[in-house]
């Protein structure tokens, strides 16, 4: 970000919080992608979109609003309202997952098969 300001101090600011930042949303990020997964393998699609849905449309959007304009943080703003909209996502798919009842799941199984 300093080759765009003449202060290398200015530049410096977001960059270093926003690595430390990154590396530990890097496990919520994980997670959602392991329970996602899982819930996608048993056909529980429908939550993971209706989810994915409102924590986009309530959460991400009006932050990331809220965060670049009306507080005026730009970039960085953004990048924590993504990682807000990665950490409240991971931990309501990883809810759903242990709240899943393992032994009522039906698989489907594919027509025309042998």
């Amino acid at each position: 970000m300093s080759v765009f300001c003449r202060h290398y101090c200015s530049g410096g600011l977001g960059s270093g919080f926003l690595i430390k930042v990154s590396a530990y949303l890097q496990i919520f990020d994980g997670l959602l992608n392991y329970y996602a997964g899982g819930l996608r393998g048993i056909g529980d699609t429908t939550f993971l979109l209706r989810i994915s849905f409102l924590v986009s449309w309530l959460l991400f959007v009006p932050l990331a609003y809220i965060c670049i304009f009306v507080l005026d943080m730009g970039s960085l703003g953004a990048w924590l309202a993504l990682y807000s909209f990665l950490l409240v996502f991971g931990i309501a798919v990883m809810v759903r997952f242990y709240r899943t009842d393992w032994n009522a799941v039906k698989l489907k199984q594919a027509e025309g098969g042998h």
